[in-house]
């Protein structure tokens, strides 16, 4: 391995690092102010359903284990009622099926910690597809650029499946890329 490539890899290693730091400590309620409304709201509940209850039907305990953590109560959920009279969250949950266990062991910071582990995911593979082209450090400054010049810099801060899908799409296109370009 380089120098170059070693002082990339140090770099996305402390970028990653800034951001689990920064996911850990965040006070998630606080920044939205006791309120979560829509999306997020419902991405929260859900993934604390599958986390805690193992499930995605919406009962009273969901209901609780929301305002533990949130004051005002999730406003904009989507829901659906089965035949059963059951309620059970409508909105894809492979998101939440993914953060569930961070959600488990970080509670609602886990969200954000699972958000870091995709950010170094996409820049590993960025870094490592860019420097077919290019020299490492510029490979690594493209990919930042790109990533925070854009909205997915954005994505990363939101309880909702935004940055997941960023990362599912990068994942697809730098696994069929990738294979073309190294032929």
């Amino acid at each position: 391995m380089s120098p170059e490539q070693r002082t990339v890899r140090l770099v996305i290693l402390l970028v990653f690092i800034f951001c689990l730091g920064f996911s850990l400590f965040l006070n998630l309620p606080v920044i939205h102010e006791n309120f979560l409304f829509d999306d997020q709201a419902v991405y929260y509940a859900l993934t604390q359903s599958i986390a805690y209850d193992g499930d995605l039907e919406y009962t009273k305990k969901d209901l609780v284990r929301y305002y533990h953590d949130f004051n005002a109560g999730p406003q904009g959920i989507f829901l659906k009622k089965a035949k059963n009279e059951k309620l059970f969250y409508a909105k894809s949950w492979t998101y939440s099926l993914f953060a569930a266990p961070f959600v488990r062991v970080f509670g609602y910071n886990g969200f954000l910690v699972f958000h870091s582990l995709l950010l170094l995911l996409v820049l590993l593979m960025g870094t490592s597809y860019l420097s077919l082209a290019n020299p490492p450090p510029s490979a690594l400054l493209y990919l930042l650029s790109f990533i925070f010049a854009s909205v997915a810099g954005v994505y990363i801060l939101w309880i909702s499946p935004d940055f997941f899908n960023f990362w599912l799409a990068f994942t697809v296109i730098f696994l069929w890329s990738y294979k073309i370009k190294r032929k």
